[in-house]
């Protein structure tokens, strides 16, 4: 997948490189992996390779990804919702009050 998409792209990334880096990108164009494997293994280090081939990150970020983070918060209980409509309630009420 990788070799293919800069091979089906290297008219447009040459007409966009200077022509001193055209040898250098052929070069490593035929040095490309047809793809990248990532669909087995431990997720971290998956988000590490993936990372290592992207020129705008750098490894400091590892540490910031939650892995979790697409996860939806559990549902509140039926008790904390009580308590945070009744908190919302007072919120809104003495915002009615500051207005009149």
């Amino acid at each position: 997948m990788i070799k293919k998409s800069l091979e089906e792209n290297q008219e447009h990334i040459l007409a966009a490189l200077p022509a001193e880096f055209h040898k250098s990108f052929k070069a490593e164009m035929a040095a490309a992996p047809d793809s990248l494997d990532v669909s087995q293994g431990d997720t971290m280090e998956n988000i590490k390779t993936e990372l290592h081939y992207h020129p705008d990150v750098d490894a400091t970020v590892i540490g910031e990804i939650n892995l979790e983070a697409h996860k939806p918060a559990p549902p509140l209980s039926e008790a904390e919702q009580k308590v945070a409509m009744e908190e919302e309630l007072k919120n809104t009420l003495s915002e009615i009050e500051a207005q009149s």
